[in-house]
């Protein structure tokens, strides 16, 4: 499921995951939860219709203030270890609720 980025300007979402890729490319994904308590999230979809990159956080935060949700969340994987010569860890996964 994809979320249009129109949609949740006006309605809101229970949760968003800002995912970090190299090069400072920003995804943002929503979550919402419906009537029956199922979860629903996917990719947000800018006014183009294809899938919203962002640039920065800048970009990001000017994105984000215009969506009502209290639960906002910076995703990344880390490749420190393995940059630093070390051995790769199975989870470098990362997670750190931010707010604006």
């Amino acid at each position: 499921m994809q979320h249009a980025l129109k949609s949740l300007t006006l309605n809101g979402a229970d949760s968003i995951s800002v995912h970090s890729f190299e090069s400072g490319i920003y995804l943002l994904e929503a979550m919402r939860i419906d009537s029956s308590g199922n979860e629903n999230s996917g990719y947000v979809i800018g006014n183009s219709g294809h899938i919203l990159k962002c640039k920065s956080l800048t970009q990001v935060k000017s994105i984000l203030t215009k969506i009502d949700c209290n639960n906002i969340w910076l995703e990344a994987e880390t490749a420190y270890d393995e940059m630093c010569g070390l051995a790769e860890k199975p989870d470098t996964h990362m997670k750190i609720k931010i707010s604006f």
